[in-house]
C-alpha cells in the first residue's frame, strides 16, 4: 500500500537499492584514506576534507571529526533525533530511533525544549502560543543497531517525514549502510559543491585508477583493501 495517500511525492517514488561497485560501502574507505589536507566538500564556504567526509558516513564512521577545534563533536556524548511541530494539530513530535516514549532519557529534555521553543516562536512571531497544552507524539519508527548511526537516522526523518508516511514502512536498519553511500554520492556531487570539476573530483570515482595527483602518499589507496 503507498504511504503518500495515492499521490507521488514531488522527488519520485523512493527505494532502496543494492548500489553498484562505486555506490558500494566499500566506497566510503577510500575518502576517508585520502587524507587531511584535501577538501572534499565545498558548499557555500561549508567545507569538510577527505578525512573527515569519508570517516563521518562510512559504516562505523565517527560524525563531524574535526568539526570544532574548541568542543570536537565526535568526542561529545552524542545523540541525535528529530523534534518537529506540528502548529495545524498543536502537536510536539519526537522521533528518535534509539528512545522510546517515556524513556527517562526525554524527561530533562522535553521541558527545556518547550521552554527554547516558547523563546523562539515569540521573538520570530507576532502571534503568541502556548505549546504547553500540545500534545506529545513518538510516531513508530525503526530502532537503530549501532550506536552512531543515528545521525543517519535522522537526515532520513529529515527528508522524507510526512503526516502521511508511516516512517516504520519506509526504510530498515539494513538500508542504513546503503543510505549512508547515497548521502556520500549527493553530498561530493552534488552541484553546490565546488570541488567538482577539478583534479580533486576524479580522485573519487577512479580510486582504482589515480590521476597524477594520487601521486601523494595521502592519496595512495591499497586496493587489496577495498575489494
Amino acid at each position: 500500500m503507498s504511504s503518500s495517500g495515492g499521490k507521488l511525492l514531488a522527488h519520485g517514488p523512493r527505494r532502496i537499492i543494492v548500489p553498484a561497485r562505486h555506490a558500494c560501502d566499500t566506497f566510503l574507505y577510500p575518502i576517508s584514506s585520502i587524507g587531511f589536507q584535501y577538501d572534499a566538500v565545498d558548499n557555500d564556504n561549508v567545507r569538510a576534507k577527505f578525512y573527515s567526509f569519508g570517516h563521518s558516513l562510512k559504516k562505523t564512521g565517527t560524525t563531524f571529526i574535526g568539526a570544532a577545534s574548541a568542543r570536537q563533536l565526535h568526542l561529545c556524548d552524542m545523540h541525535w533525533f528529530l523534534f518537529g511541530v506540528d502548529k495545524k494539530h498543536r502537536m510536539l513530535v519526537y522521533l528518535d530511533s534509539l528512545h522510546q516514549e517515556g524513556d527517562k532519557y526525554f524527561e530533562p529534555i522535553i521541558s527545556l525544549l518547550l521552554k527554547n521553543l516558547h523563546t523562539v516562536w515569540d521573538k520570530y512571531h507576532c502571534t503568541p502560543m502556548d505549546f504547553s497544552s500540545s500534545k506529545t507524539k513518538f510516531p513508530p519508527v525503526r530502532q537503530q543497531e549501532y550506536s552512531f548511526d543515528s545521525g543517519v537516522y535522522v537526515m532520513m526523518f529529515m527528508e522524507i517525514c510526512s503526516p502521511r508516511i508511516i516512517l516504520s514502512n519506509e526504510f530498515s536498519s539494513e538500508n542504513i549502510k546503503n543510505i549512508r553511500v547515497q548521502y556520500t554520492n549527493h553530498l561530493f556531487f552534488g552541484p553546490k559543491n565546488k570541488m567538482l570539476q577539478t583534479e580533486v573530483e576524479d580522485v573519487v570515482p577512479n580510486w582504482f585508477d589515480p590521476k597524477p595527483l594520487c601521486g601523494n602518499p595521502a592519496f595512495r589507496v591499497e586496493q587489496e583493501g577495498c575489494m
